[in-house]
């Protein structure tokens, strides 16, 4: 009983850990800054060994991404359309369907210019990993008020899409998925996730060692005046 009690506080404190991270993954801005919370939850709970954080803390790190790219793949494996727009508002996208495991269906952009123009909406399919293009062509605008709508029709084989999207000197770039739940986990988590893996551990494990030199510095200290 005593030896399974000795883990009880370390296994509490993974879990908090990870979850922290995975929280701190929701709100990006807090990502960089989750190795700190991660060592103020292990603090929290007087698991004070510099060994003992570093068991804990990187694979709560590591977990914890996981867990979050997890969750988010499964959230966009099956996105009915997705908003686009450019920096000008000038273009303005909707892809129906963004995500989807069937190949079968078509992806359809409705794309609405705001002005009147007579130019044509050309347009550029590229596999966004093998950076291929894969089909392109230019369709007619119907003039609706003081706006330009365009519609684009695909057929998607299995990937990731990057579809570039120019009206006159306007362009607006899109994004399309047809992957299924676990081929958007395996993408994701290669990178960004490897990436935020290496680095949250490192800075972590960097924070953990400087705070172990400080510490030991502080007892030779504390020893050195002892003695005199």
């Amino acid at each position: 009983m005593k030896e399974i009690g000795a883990y009880k506080m370390p296994l509490i404190g993974f879990v908090i850990s990870l979850l922290v991270v995975f929280g701190c993954m929701n709100i990006w801005i807090l990502t960089i800054l989750s190795p700190i919370f991660v060592f103020i939850v292990l603090k929290f709970l007087k698991i004070w060994k510099s060994k003992e954080r570093l068991l804990i803390g990187i694979p709560a790190i590591f977990v914890g991404i996981i867990l979050f790219f997890a969750v988010f793949s499964y959230e966009i494996s099956d996105v009915p359309m997705q908003d686009f727009k450019n920096s000008s508002h000038s273009i303005k996208a909707t892809v129906i369907p963004y995500s989807s495991q069937n190949t079968f269906q078509k992806t359809y952009i409705n794309v609405t210019y705001n002005g009147i123009t007579n130019s044509t909406l050309k347009y550029r399919v590229e596999e966004a990993k093998k950076k291929i293009v894969v089909v392109s062509g230019e369709v007619k605008g119907n003039i609706s008020g003081n706006v330009t709508e365009y519609t684009v029709t695909l057929n998607l084989k299995k990937g990731v899409y990057a579809v570039n999207l120019t009206v006159g000197n306007d362009t607006l770039t899109v994004g399309a998925l047809r992957l299924n739940t676990w081929d958007i986990f395996v993408l994701y988590l290669y990178f960004p996730g490897m990436y935020l893996m290496f680095l949250l551990s490192s800075l972590y494990a960097l924070f953990i060692f400087g705070v172990h030199i400080i510490r030991s510095g502080q007892k030779k200290v504390s020893k050195n005046e002892k003695k005199t």
